[in-house]
């Protein structure tokens, strides 16, 4: 049996996100799949593998056995301190809930509850969850405009290194909202942008470039 799934089904940090990225990239193998799903039907609360199970679903696009699996786990009480891995399992569920809510995925369409669910994963530290809700306050989706509050979650994501939170930052300093208007520091998070891809940012730079607009 593969060490490092039943590790992370006993709830070990490490293997567990291993395993996650193993499903995000592809390479979560059908023996580590079948068991994850021997140790549900033998263990129904094992929350690990409710946990790892829900994510193998949403990458296969099985949404429907997905959702009520999300909304289990993200309920699930649990103590930052004392079981970290459960806690990165909960994040990623309410986070992942907040996109079908969004986008009414095998799931009614509603903004509240997009913006809830995107708020709890959000104060969890989750970097996409955070820039989501930074571009709800920016965009009047569910809650009234607030360039203070997008500013806010934009800086969180930012500091995780979520490139569209870097390129928005640069939108604010670019045209003053919220904050003072400055091309400089806007040039400096553009260029943060587009070093990680961001195509739109990479455009926006070649324009300030021909603008006169240099790093200091």
């Amino acid at each position: 049996m593969d060490t490092n799934i039943t590790r992370a089904l006993g709830g070990q940090l490490d293997a567990i996100k291993e395993t996650l990225k193993a499903i995000k990239a592809g390479t979560f193998s059908a023996s580590q799949k079948r068991t994850v799903k021997q140790t549900l039907c033998a263990q129904h609360d094992n929350r690990y593998a409710q946990g790892i199970y829900a994510v193998y679903l949403l990458k296969t696009e099985k949404y429907t056995e997905a959702t009520p699996l999300l909304k289990r786990i993200a309920n699930y009480r649990c103590d930052t301190q004392e079981n970290q891995a459960l806690e990165l399992l909960k994040t990623n569920a309410q986070y992942n809930l907040g996109v079908m809510y969004d986008s009414g995925l095998y799931i009614e369409q509603s903004d509240q509850k997009a913006f809830e669910c995107f708020l709890l994963a959000a104060k969890r530290g989750h970097a996409t969850a955070q820039f989501n809700i930074g571009n709800m306050y920016h965009n009047k989706q569910y809650v009234k405009q607030n360039y203070k509050q997008a500013f806010k979650y934009f800086s969180l994501a930012a500091e995780r290194y979520c490139t569209a939170a870097l390129y928005n930052l640069g939108v604010m300093y670019y045209k003053g909202e919220y904050v003072e208007k400055d091309l400089q520091k806007a040039f400096e998070y553009f260029s943060l942008a587009a070093r990680q891809g961001h195509k739109n940012a990479q455009i926006v730079l070649e324009l300030m470039r021909k603008q006169g607009v240099q790093p200091e």
